[in-house]
């Protein structure tokens, strides 16, 4: 049995091998004419180009100087050649102006700035070349605004309005205001103009202003030109100061119990604020003279506690009534500009008619004018704002109602209208500092409307209903109440 599988597996072996020699070698297909295999990649290094840079001596060249009262011309021909400089002295240059200096081992920088500190010269490197001389140009910036304004505030008035007494002659009681602002002022450009003549006087000297850029172009001496610099740099940081204005213009409809006007006592403890009370502003609305006890005297309040939040300012004024905000500005100012808000309503009415009668045809023609005016509030701000960061308001807020345009008739046919207004008007001038909060009241305005009452359904009855039914004048005092906060931003 043993000898039978050994047989055939000497068989099978032997099959095989001739089944492997009869197999034919796979042969691949041959590669069209014209194409060839792609020659590997060769990685090639970036090319490293070394670029020549001028290292200015300045900062490379150590110098050592021992002068005692020696000509400047010596010791610029020491520095220059020390350093392998060429040197080139101007016209203007005082050569034989006396130096005496005293340097170990500084770089040239730090000697030549040495140098001309004891010195009234420019001076400058210029590849190999040590340029000294006495006058210099250079190019500043004013941060100016192209705009030009112009701001005026008039107030108060005639308030007997010139009547007519029995007696002759003209009744008045005037009692204004007036602020302007000063032109020549806000003429900016003409003020630095006139400060650069009256700084560069020197033979040479000149300077080029350009108004819509807002550059100066100086050529001067260098004791004048540093006087340009300081002087620049000071009306620049005047012109860049900001303050940001936070105001509340609310008008209080008084309880009964405060009909007199606002406890600003109260007020304070409310607050806890430092205070002071100022009644400097005339009470233009009424006729006769009022107490120095009388609430409508104190016609501003000052809070000279800063850090104050104006929520609670307005929480503690709405224990004396209800509230009404007729502006809430919150807006930016620059040093010396004007910022004015107005909110209300413009209404138009005729106050001129003017008729022309044709003789030769008896056409009558008619020429009406028309003028406006405001109900509602204006409110104008000027800040001025003090390298301390003290801050000088102008303040001027005007509030007017329309009460009606009343009809005038004259002649047969023709009507004008005149109207009816409430004023309530105010300017004043104050210093604050930073984050301090200003309240400025007292602008009180009395109102009566009637008002009807009576029983329900017997007062609709015909005839009878007049029995029941009645009417009373209902009288309501309000203050206009303005409480700002100025914090400076820039």
């Amino acid at each position: 049995m043993g000898k039978f599988a050994l047989i055939a597996l000497i068989g099978f072996f032997v099959l095989s091998c001739k089944s492997m020699e009869g197999e034919k070698a796979i042969e691949l297909p041959k590669l069209a004419e014209g194409i060839r295999e792609r020659p590997p990649a060769v990685e090639r290094l970036p090319e490293f180009r070394l670029e020549e840079v001028e290292v200015s001596p300045l900062f490379t060249h150590t110098i050592s100087l021992h002068m005692r009262a020696v000509p400047l011309r010596d010791v610029l021909f020491v520095i220059a050649r020390d350093a392998g400089l060429n040197l080139i002295i101007e016209s203007g240059v005082d050569p034989e102006r006396s130096v005496t200096l005293v340097l170990e081992r500084v770089k040239l920088k730090d000697a030549l700035e040495a140098l001309f500190s004891t010195v009234p010269y420019f001076y400058e490197i210029k590849g190999n070349l040590l340029i000294v001389k006495a006058l210099d140009t250079k190019t500043f910036r004013v941060r100016a605004i192209p705009v030009s304004q112009t701001y005026s505030v008039e107030v108060g008035g005639d308030i007997l309005g010139s009547v007519m007494p029995q007696t002759g002659g003209v009744l008045k009681g005037v009692v204004s205001r007036s602020e302007k602002s000063d032109d020549e002022a806000y003429k900016l450009w003409d003020a630095l103009q006139k400060a650069l003549g009256l700084i560069l006087t020197s033979p040479g000297e000149s300077f080029v202003i350009n108004r819509l850029s807002g550059t100066v172009m100086v050529t001067a001496t260098k004791p004048h030109m540093e006087k340009v610099e300081r002087f620049l740099k000071e009306l620049n940081l005047a012109l860049s100061r900001q303050v940001l204005i936070e105001a509340k213009v609310i008008e209080v409809t008084l309880n009964k119990a405060f009909r007199y006007g606002i406890d600003w006592g109260y007020l304070r403890e409310q607050t806890s604020g430092s205070w002071t009370l100022q009644g400097e502003i005339g009470a233009r609305d009424f006729i006769s003279t009022l107490p120095t006890a009388s609430p409508f005297s104190q016609l501003r309040l000052h809070f000279l506690k800063t850090g104050r939040d104006l929520n609670v300012i307005i929480k503690a004024l709405s224990e004396f009534g209800d509230l009404r905000t007729l502006s809430n500005p919150r807006v930016s100012i620059m040093n010396g500009q004007t910022a004015l808000l107005t909110v209300g309503r413009s209404i138009n009415f005729i106050s001129r008619v003017e008729t022309t009668t044709t003789p030769e045809t008896g056409i009558t023609s008619y020429t009406i004018e028309t003028s406006s005016l405001l109900s509602g509030l204006m409110l104008g701000i000027v800040p001025h704002i003090s390298e301390d960061g003290e801050i000088s308001l102008t303040i001027t807020p005007i509030v007017s109602n329309l009460i009606r345009l009343k009809e005038v008739s004259f002649g047969t046919q023709y009507t004008i209208q005149l109207p009816e207004m409430d004023l309530r008007e105010l300017s004043t001038s104050v210093k604050l500092k930073d984050g301090e909060i200003l309240l400025i009241g007292g602008l009180m305005k009395k109102e009566e409307k009637e008002q009807n009452y009576g029983i329900p359904l017997l007062k609709d009855i015909p005839l009878v209903g007049e029995f029941f039914k009645g009417r009373a004048l209902e009288e309501s005092n309000t203050e206009l109440v303005i409480v700002l906060q100025a914090r400076v931003i820039s």
